[in-house]
Order: structure tokens, then C-alpha cells, then sequence
């Protein structure tokens, strides 16, 4: 009976390279990055759309709460441009500070007492709830809007009776009243 004992020490064994065990690494790595590449535009996309819709709500909140204003106020919309209008409706119409904030602006802030720099929307006050028996439509020109450069490529406004969108590169407020008048001024 042979009695030789196999020790660790005497088996054989083949000695694999190591960076074969690592090969698979940079194709999985390149993979998930190609992944990554086709889905980032298709999730920035869809933030931006949710976002967009939430501006237009706040939109269409304001517009609800100054017809409640002109309703208690003999049809007078809260005069005053800016926040000088709108601080009428903070508190007793509105008590949610981030109605005040488009979810795309870059800046903006939350404070009890607000002043225009910190606001996403411009408001143009003073009409009253028939100016749009007028001549211009006076309902047809927004009262509030966002601010430019709060989205990309488009302004979303509300005049007395409904909330729109409005395709513009606009960089000022200016531009984007001139721009919204002339087509106007076309369509008519």
C-alpha cells in the first residue's frame, strides 16, 4: 500500500494571467455608458415637460386667484405691475410661495415677503375683468408671464381667460411683447 500522502505543496497547478479575469470590465463599462448616452436625453426631456407643466399650473392658479381678486374687487384686477400687484393676492388669495416660482427658473427664492427679482413670472396690473370689450382685445395680451429664460425655447403666459405657450427665443421681457404683438398684429 503506498502511503504517500499528496500535499498541497506537491500538486500541480496552472497559474492563469490575471488581467484575463478583468478583460470583461471595459466592454461593460463602455456598454452602460453607450446605455446612458441614449437615455439621458429622454430623461432631461421628460423633466423639462413635468416641469413645464407645473409652470403652467402656478399659471393657471394665478389666473384663477385674480379673477377671485376681480370678483371682490368690482372687476378691478389688482393694479400695480410686478409684485406691487401681485403682493395683493399673497396671503388672503395665495399662501403657497413656491406658486410665485416656475420650477425651470434659475433663480428665485422663497421669502415671506417677495419682491420681483424673486418671482419667475411677470405681471402687467391695472385691466379690469371687461378690458377685453376693448379695442385691441385687451384679453388677448398676457397679464402674466414667465420671465425669459425660464425654459429654453418658449414662454408660457396666461391673459384673461386662459394659459398658453408661446414659441420665442426671446431675452428680455421686451422682446418677448414685441415679439408677441407683431403676431398679433398679423393674425388680425
Amino acid at each position: 500500500m503506498d502511503t504517500a500522502a499528496t500535499t498541497p505543496d506537491s500538486q500541480q497547478t496552472t497559474a492563469k494571467p490575471r488581467s484575463s479575469n478583468k478583460m470583461w470590465l471595459f466592454p461593460c463599462i463602455a456598454l452602460i455608458f453607450i446605455i446612458g448616452m441614449g437615455i439621458t436625453p429622454t430623461i432631461l426631456r421628460k423633466i423639462e415637460e413635468s416641469r413645464d407643466e407645473r409652470c403652467q399650473a402656478n399659471l393657471k392658479k394665478i389666473l384663477i386667484t385674480l379673477k377671485q381678486y376681480s370678483i371682490d374687487y368690482a372687476d378691478h384686477f389688482p393694479d400695480g405691475d410686478g409684485m406691487e400687484g401681485l403682493n395683493k393676492l399673497q396671503g388672503e388669495y395665495i399662501t403657497d410661495y413656491s406658486t410665485w416660482l416656475c420650477p425651470s427658473a434659475k433663480t428665485g427664492a422663497i421669502h415671506a415677503k417677495l419682491a420681483d427679482k424673486d418671482i419667475s413670472y411677470v405681471y402687467f396690473g391695472g385691466y379690469t375683468d371687461y378690458s377685453g370689450d376693448c379695442w385691441p382685445a385687451v384679453w388677448d395680451y398676457p397679464l402674466i408671464f414667465d420671465r425669459p429664460g425660464n425654459h429654453k425655447d418658449h414662454i408660457n403666459y396666461a391673459n384673461m381667460y386662459w394659459c398658453g405657450t408661446f414659441k420665442t427665443k426671446a431675452k428680455t421681457c421686451s422682446e418677448f411683447i414685441e415679439e408677441f404683438n407683431n403676431l398679433k398684429k398679423k393674425q388680425i
